[in-house]
């Protein structure tokens, strides 16, 4: 016998608290021999999203579970969330605005709530 090229390929979930791997040669019937034998295989997710900085190029992830894909967003190791900060206005015209646009909702519920007209 020559020389036999094998090519093998390795799953691995990249949950924070899954160890889940499977390796087998990569042809159909090893495939099928590796998903008999771990079920997950059949409904592996893969999932491309920015890495725990949340810059770079996008990466893709691979997950046995949707829990582990939850998880793996809830600790930050993708896709990570962001705080919004809303800034808002203060000073004395900012806040006269906005009592004025109180008063001026107080009214309209006031005259919905009596049967009158309403903006």
């Amino acid at each position: 016998m020559g020389i036999v090229n094998t090519q093998f390929q390795t799953v691995k979930c990249d949950g924070p608290n899954c160890d889940k791997t499977a390796t087998y040669e990569a042809n159909q019937p090893d495939h099928d021999r590796a998903v008999k034998e771990n079920p997950w295989l059949a409904t592996v997710r893969g999932v491309t999203g920015a890495g725990p900085d949340g810059q770079g190029q996008p990466r893709q992830f691979v997950y046995c579970s949707d829990t582990c894909c939850v998880e793996a967003i809830s600790t930050g190791i993708h896709n990570p969330l962001t705080k919004k900060v809303i800034d808002i206005a203060t000073g004395s015209a900012a806040l006269k605005q906005a009592a004025e646009q109180a008063a001026r909702q107080a009214a309209t519920n006031r005259a919905i709530r009596e049967g009158g007209p309403g903006q």
